[in-house]
């Protein structure tokens, strides 16, 4: 009994570890969407992108709902480059377990590959 719980210990476990991984990947994707979004949103209202990108969160008008900026989110961290007309955001795996894959979306919400 305890062998069998064992070989399908060993069998489950790096699957579900694999899913975990994929999942977090997913959620990175479509945070990054997300935050461009909003970027758009903004920019379309204000002419601009704007120059800190913390403000789209706690703005009024909210442009997203969360600071994806402060934190760990689903295993990934994330940083912007703003200027005036154009934005490159960037999604980071705080760790090989989280995830294996930087992403990056760019203005116009374009996924860069």
């Amino acid at each position: 009994v305890v062998a069998v719980i064992g070989l399908l210990a060993t069998i489950a476990i790096p699957n579900m570890m694999r899913i975990k991984l994929l999942a977090n990947e997913t959620a990175a994707k479509a945070t990054l969407k997300t935050i461009a979004v909003g970027m758009e949103s903004y920019a379309n209202d204000n002419n601009q992108y704007p120059a800190d990108p913390k403000v789209l969160a706690p703005s009024n008008p909210s442009y997203i709902l969360k600071d994806y900026f402060n934190g760990v989110y689903h295993g990934y961290t994330y940083e912007a480059a703003v200027s005036n007309y154009d934005y490159k955001v960037t999604a980071t795996p705080v760790n090989s377990s989280a995830g294996s894959r930087n992403f990056l979306i760019t203005t116009g919400a374009v996924f860069a590959p």
